[in-house]
């Protein structure tokens, strides 16, 4: 009986199996010999040291680079709050300007809105020149009381004269000059009161606030006081 060539498996027509013989060639990294490190000497740091995903399981979290601004904004310095004493002295101070820049300023206010006597005014006595120069005369209007001693303003007179001036009932200013002027004094005084409020948000140190919120907030309620105290004294003299 002739030898059967092959295997069971050519009957059914599977063909056979090849064996790969084994290669011989050597890899580029068999080649390269292993570095030994010095004595002394940290070892290589290779690419297995610098994963590109955590060991940890976590995804990495990529940002966009921005590129640098130049010049780098500026960063705003926080200083810190005045103390209560220096707070409550400009407060002080700056209320007593402001009661005398509305004090000066509510008889003009109140002649220029119409709320004044018309009466004549008899200069009894003048002292000082020019700017400086203060008249003083007795003011008397029909069906009320004569005022003596009241302060003339706006007109240069001398002594004995009379003139037609006009007065705040129970006032201690006589008025004699344009009515503009009028409107010219008591809007002085009040650019002075806002000023005041200005000066006082500054003492205080309401722009030391870190939030721009909270510094305009202080800004606004401290420049207010003075004009609320102006508006209390100019009422109280109508």
């Amino acid at each position: 009986m002739p030898a059967r060539r092959g295997w069971r498996g050519e009957a059914a027509g599977i063909p056979p199996a090849h064996t790969r013989a084994p290669s011989t060639a050597i890899s580029i990294a068999d080649r390269t010999p292993a570095r030994r490190p010095r004595p002394g000497r940290p070892l290589p740091q290779t690419r297995d040291d610098f994963p590109l995903w955590p060991t940890n399981g976590t995804l990495l979290k990529l940002e966009t680079a921005r590129p640098p601004q130049w010049p780098p904004p500026a960063k705003r310095v926080i200083r810190a709050p005045r103390g209560p004493l220096a707070g409550l002295g400009a407060m002080m101070i700056v209320a007593l300007l402001a009661g005398f820049f509305a004090w000066t300023s509510a008889e003009p206010f109140w002649m220029d809105m119409g709320h004044g006597v018309r009466g004549t005014a008899e200069v009894t006595a003048c002292e000082g020149s020019g700017v400086l120069r203060r008249c003083v005369a007795d003011f008397a209007a029909p069906g009320r009381e004569t005022v003596d001693g009241a302060q003339l303003m706006g007109l240069d007179a001398a002594p004995g004269t009379s003139v037609d001036a006009e007065m705040v009932p129970g006032g201690r200013i006589a008025y004699a000059g344009n009515p503009s002027g009028l409107r010219v004094r008591w809007a002085t005084g009040l650019g002075l009161i806002v000023l005041c409020g200005i000066v006082l948000a500054w003492l205080t140190g309401g722009w030391r606030f870190d939030r721009l919120r909270d510094r305009l907030t202080a800004w606004g309620l401290t420049a207010l006081a003075p004009l609320v105290l102006g508006a209390g004294i100019v009422l109280a003299a109508y």
